[in-house]
């Protein structure tokens, strides 16, 4: 192969060699594609910091202009950034919205030319219809359930023309695999009520193909694909998958019902940062995408963002990856003292919990440094175990919303919250055969996150609360280089920044009692691997103890 025309083509004038070993196997099956030769498939095996985005963006410079090429990526932002750096002609969709092209079609295809109505509240609105009041006391766990059955490609046994992925069926058994796997806790005698609810609520929402969610852009599609051999699934001779290790089910069906006939497909992730296990991904992704499409694993081990100290502490974790040859020494640090005014604006703070990062958030802002929280979601969470606790309590009905509870006293607010957890934690540790490690952790984190906001509030009402969490996680846009930024690890899952300080490294492989299954320690494993690998200068871990002002 002619080096010299590959970074001509690719656009990088200094390619590593397992960048020129991807290029010119890119090159080779681009050459079998065109002679109607067997291609093969790649697994690009892309660790942290290595440059990912740009050596995809080298690949797909390869790819001839008459090949339909596509890359399907995960959230907006990549996606986003793809458009503006590939050539005209090759696309970029995030798999949502590639499934939701493929189900638009085929609906205004058999609708003349209406479109489906997108609505996040169909599962509620169908919970509701079905089983009126009822419903109310479950229907968290009862959305879970059907979220995760459409993630999963799940389907009822009683409905026909769908076809479930790896036949799969939603019932009794199903669910608690599911409730195994998600830390999900369903009372033993409540269990019957909500498994029949999950599943007329999953066939209805099957049944009303005008109406669809989030979840159902690539579900229908999916499971409707064999009975309507007309659902449109535009054939690509080439697809990219980014952030492999992070796909469902759902999402390998997509992929392999896109790709034209001897097509090839070029996967990039990393085994090593998948973390979202408990949210639905699937934990052999990328085993299941090797075996389906036969491909060839290619690695880029190189991280072009982390001084070599760094990496070395990130070699304990996972040996392959490799600091580039023009690294900075860099530094890693564990810091017995330090003071908050020595944080400077834009540096950023990760942490396995919230509640550590509310406390340290007060102190900042005590010291006058201003703070931004990465992800909102964590607010509506936060208002929504308030509203849920004090319903339990019976200090607010069960119509009642976040506006109707602003006026309850934060005594009485954190009385009912306390009592609500317990009894929560007590639920989970009553039934032995499924794990609520994770879903304890997260629920303790919360609720101290409350307390540690209640404790600081200068107000006398639930409105107060409710006033400090829209002030911390409202909006999530400001200007980062003007405030110090707190975030989560798994919020910080694709970020960099000069300096980065873990807070409180002894809140990683906490699992109380139990032990841990095989894939919670993995994931645990993978979240301290990308807590390590964010920093481009250094790495200091320090300690709540440790704070001063």
């Amino acid at each position: 192969m002619d080096i010299n025309h590959l970074k001509e083509v690719t656009g990088i004038k200094t390619p590593s060699p397992y960048q020129l070993t991807l290029f010119e196997e890119i090159q080779q099956q681009v050459v079998n594609l065109e002679a109607g030769q067997q291609t093969t498939s790649i697994f690009i095996s892309a660790l942290a910091g290595v440059g990912k985005t740009t050596s995809i963006i080298g690949c797909a410079n390869l790819i001839p202009d008459k090949f339909n090429t596509l890359f399907l990526c995960f959230n907006k932002e990549i996606q986003q950034e793809l458009v503006k750096r590939l050539n005209v002609g090759k696309k970029a969709m995030t798999l949502n919205a590639h499934g939701y092209s493929v189900w638009n079609s085929y609906f205004r295809g058999v609708n003349n030319g209406a479109y489906p109505l997108l609505d996040d509240r169909k599962l509620y609105k169908i919970g509701k219809a079905a089983y009126g009041e009822r419903i109310i006391p479950y229907w968290k766990t009862v959305k879970e359930l059907v979220s995760l059955c459409k993630n999963y490609g799940a389907v009822p046994p009683t409905i026909a023309n769908v076809t479930p992925v790896d036949n799969q069926y939603a019932g009794p058994e199903f669910y608690m695999g599911l409730m195994k796997r998600y830390n999900i806790f369903i009372n033993p005698p409540d269990r019957t009520t909500v498994f029949n609810m999950a599943t007329k609520v999953l066939e209805k929402s099957i049944l009303q193909e005008h109406t669809i969610d989030f979840d159902d852009q690539k579900y229908l599609p999916v499971i409707k694909r064999v009975a309507n051999t007309n659902i449109p699934f535009i054939k690509y001779n080439v697809i990219f998958v980014d952030e492999l290790q992070d796909v469902n089910k759902v999402d390998i069906e997509i992929i392999k019902n896109s790709l034209a006939p001897n097509g090839i497909v070029v996967g990039v992730g990393d085994e090593n940062q998948a973390i979202y296990g408990f949210r639905g991904s699937d934990i052999e992704a990328i085993a299941r995408f090797k075996s389906l499409f036969g491909v060839k694993q290619l690695p880029l081990p190189i991280c072009y963002r982390c001084p070599k100290e760094i990496i070395n502490h990130a070699q304990e974790l996972v040996p392959e990856i490799q600091a580039a040859s023009f690294a900075i020494d860099g530094e890693v640090q564990t810091l017995d003292r330090f003071n908050l005014t020595d944080l400077d604006v834009g540096d950023m703070v990760l942490c396995r919990n919230n509640a550590p990062l509310i406390e340290m958030a007060y102190r900042l802002i005590g010291v006058g440094k201003p703070v931004q929280f990465k992800g909102k979601d964590l607010g509506s969470g936060l208002k929504t175990i308030i509203t849920t606790s004090l319903k339990f309590s019976k200090l607010a009905n069960k119509r009642s919303t976040t506006e109707d509870i602003g006026n309850v006293s934060i005594t009485d607010a954190m009385a009912a919250l306390g009592k609500w957890v317990g009894k929560e934690i007590e639920n989970f540790r009553k039934v032995i055969d499924v794990d609520y490690i994770e879903q304890e952790k997260q629920l303790m984190d919360r609720f101290k996150v409350v307390e540690t906001i209640c404790r600081h509030s200068n107000g006398f009402t639930v409105q107060a609360i409710l006033d400090d969490i829209d002030f911390f996680f409202g909006n999530t846009k400001d200007n980062d280089e003007e405030k110090v930024i707190l975030s989560t690890v798994h919020k910080s899952k694709g970020l960099e920044n000069d300096k980065i300080f873990i807070l409180d490294r002894h809140l990683f492989y906490q699992f109380g009692k139990r032990a841990p299954l095989e894939w919670q320690l993995k994931q645990e494993q993978n979240l301290d691997y990308v807590a390590r690998t964010r920093a481009k200068y250094g790495l200091y871990y320090i300690t709540t103890e440790g704070l001063t002002d």
